[in-house]
C-alpha cells in the first residue's frame, strides 16, 4: 500500500513543531524552506533557509547562500554567502564542496570582480548538474567566458552575452 503525501500537512506539522516544541531543529527549518522555494515562496524560503543556517545545517547554508548571490531577499551579502559556503563545505555538504572548487579554481586564474564569478557558476548550475566528473569542463567553459569578455564592464552585458552563448553552445546541439 502506497501512502498519499500530503504536503500541505506536512507543513502544519513542522511550523506547528516551531510553535509548540523543538524550535532548535535545523532541519525543520530546513524542509520549510524546500517546502516554500517548491511552492515559489521565495521570501520565506529564504527565511527559514537563514534560520537553518544559522543553526549549522549544512543543506540551508548552501540554499542561503545561493539565495544570496543570487539576489534572492534584501540581504545579498556576497561575503555572508562565502562564509556558509564554507562552513557548509567543512561539514561534508557535496554541492558546497564542488560550488567553490569551481569557484576557486576560476579565483586563481581570474580577476573578475567576485559577483561576475558567481553570476557565471550559477548560469553553469542551473544548466547542468554539476558532478565530480565534468567540474574540470565548467571551470574551463567559465575561464573561457570570462576571458573572452574581460573588456565588458557590466553584469547587465554579461548576461546578454551568456545567454547567447548557453543558446549556441548547449541548446543548438
Amino acid at each position: 500500500m502506497i501512502v498519499q503525501q500530503d504536503k500541505g500537512k506536512a507543513k502544519e506539522y513542522l511550523i506547528n513543531i516551531l510553535k509548540y516544541g523543538d524550535s532548535d531543529d535545523s532541519r525543520i527549518y530546513n524542509n520549510l524552506g524546500r517546502m516554500m522555494k517548491k511552492e515559489n515562496c521565495m521570501e520565506e524560503a529564504r527565511n527559514y533557509f537563514k534560520e537553518g543556517a544559522q543553526r549549522s545545517n549544512p543543506e540551508s547554508m548552501y540554499e542561503y547562500a545561493m539565495m544570496l548571490i543570487n539576489d534572492e531577499g534584501d540581504d545579498n551579502d556576497i561575503n555572508d554567502a562565502m562564509k556558509y559556503l564554507i562552513i557548509s563545505k567543512n561539514q561534508g555538504y557535496p554541492k558546497s564542496i564542488r560550488y567553490l572548487i569551481i569557484y576557486d579554481q576560476i579565483d586563481k586564474s581570474e580577476s573578475a570582480p567576485p559577483r561576475i564569478k558567481h553570476f557565471f557558476i550559477m548560469q553553469f548550475l542551473k544548466k547542468n548538474k554539476i558532478t565530480n566528473k565534468n567540474i574540470d569542463k565548467i571551470v574551463c567553459d567559465i575561464r573561457y567566458l570570462l576571458n573572452s569578455f574581460s573588456s565588458i564592464g557590466t553584469i547587465a552585458s554579461f548576461k546578454s552575452l551568456f545567454k547567447l552563448i548557453i543558446l549556441l553552445k548547449y541548446e543548438l546541439k
